[in-house]
């Protein structure tokens, strides 16, 4: 996963993708974030309904970019 909260807390957050798309890009990126990461936690879920709680931990580490 990107350092995307120390770029939500830095002035990048301000900067914006033109001058008529006053869009955030640092917020559209930590939009698709959060995306992957729901996306995660749903798969992780299942595994650990399915009593697989080892690659559900691996599924997670994953998608934060973290090694087990």
């Amino acid at each position: 996963m990107t350092d995307i909260v120390e770029r939500l807390r830095s002035a990048d957050v301000l900067i914006v993708k033109s001058a008529t798309d006053l869009r955030s890009v640092v917020a559209e990126e930590a939009a698709a974030e959060n995306e992957k990461l729901r996306a995660a936690l749903s798969r992780a879920k299942k595994l650990f309904l399915q009593d697989e709680p080892q690659k559900a931990f691996i599924e997670l580490c994953a998608a934060l970019g973290e090694k087990e």
